[in-house]
């Protein structure tokens, strides 16, 4: 099956959505400004001059479709931001920035709020663009569940529809954690994280998805590993797993990633279906419809470690470029795993 028979409904699916977006405002639509320096909780947050001054006010509020929420360059936030409140798909809700400088910058290092995320989407059809996040903790305990909580970005199970575009996401062990669907990650900046998720097990991840039918496509990741603990070094670019959900119909391409622990890792028994204390359907733990075409990929290790079985799924037009010596316990370019055998 051709690339463009795979993918041709969601591709003229996020298309049809972004041709809406430059001209499309919400009825009754409002922008609000957010600046850490000068702002007030108690203004309207309606004009740059009337602008809130907390991340806490924001979370406060249930936005309406078509709203924006700007936050001014040069200013910091260090607790977690939620937004809530459905845009839709000719009135999306977007935040950003304003100013000029630097993109505004949030950090979280608190486990007990929005389980120490940046960033949170918590609604339909929002946009984030235009942000820095940076140096979030690693997992507060083990097990996947609480590695599965973590990120920089994180787009909440239910919040479909959301497009994270042109971020940059620096040493946060999940930069992007997706579990909508129908989402869009495209065009960020996610570097430089060392740091495992969970040691001795789990080492930095780039981009990770929780759910199907995602695209993730121009982004660049670079310098996501650790070394060390059980494998030797782990971590990578791009990780989909949680087998309590259906992972179908996810594209990955047209990314640039440099010295990660490998391109893309696709979970079976490493997962939280490989244990008795979750009942997985054998339906979900089965992926169908992955496409993985036009990377580049100068990183450690194998390109792809598909630990799961696949259905109408294919792997294209990567370029793979290997040249350092590392820790290493697979060291071929691609890597899969069937034991089952499940996969057609």
């Amino acid at each position: 099956m051709k690339l463009k028979q795979v993918f041709s409904i969601q591709g003229a699916g996020i298309m049809l959505f972004i041709s809406f977006l430059a001209s499309c405002s919400g009825t009754n639509a409002d922008e609000y400004f957010v600046d850490a320096e000068h702002g007030d909780d108690s203004n309207s947050g309606t004009s740059r001059k009337e602008s809130w001054h907390t991340v806490e006010k924001v979370n406060s509020m249930t936005f309406k479709p078509g709203d924006n929420i700007y936050f001014k360059r040069q200013t910091s936030y260090s607790n977690g931001l939620q937004i809530n409140g459905d845009g839709t798909e000719v009135a999306p809700i977007l935040i950003g920035a304003w100013g000029e400088g630097d993109a505004p910058s949030f950090t979280n290092t608190d486990d007990g709020d929005y389980n120490g995320n940046c960033i949170q989407l918590n609604g339909d059809y929002q946009i984030l663009e235009n942000i820095y996040c940076f140096g979030t903790n690693d997992a507060p305990g083990r097990g996947f569940i609480n590695v599965w909580k973590i990120g920089g970005i994180k787009i909440n199970l239910g919040a479909d529809h959301c497009i994270v575009r042109n971020n940059e996401v620096e040493d946060c062990p999940i930069g992007i954690n997706s579990y909508g669907e129908h989402t869009l990650i495209t065009e960020n900046n996610v570097h430089d994280c060392n740091r495992p998720i969970m040691f001795p097990y789990w080492g930095p991840i780039g981009i990770r998805l929780g759910m199907g039918n995602q695209e993730v496509s121009w982004n660049e990741i670079h310098n996501y590993h650790s070394m060390g603990g059980e494998w030797g070094g782990d971590g990578g670019a791009i990780e989909i797993d949680d087998g309590r959900n259906p992972r179908n119909n996810i594209y990955l391409h047209h990314n640039r990633t440099s010295e990660c622990m490998g391109f893309c890792e696709i979970s079976y028994n490493f997962d939280i279906c490989a244990n008795d204390s979750v009942d997985c359907i054998t339906e979900n733990r089965i992926y169908n419809n992955i496409v993985i075409a036009y990377n580049e990929s100068a990183d450690y290790r194998t390109f792809t470690q598909f630990w799961a079985p696949l259905s109408n799924s294919f792997v294209e037009n990567n370029t793979i470029y290997r040249k350092w010596e590392t820790a290493d316990i697979e060291s071929n370019v691609f890597c899969e795993n069937d034991e089952d055998r499940l996969a057609t």
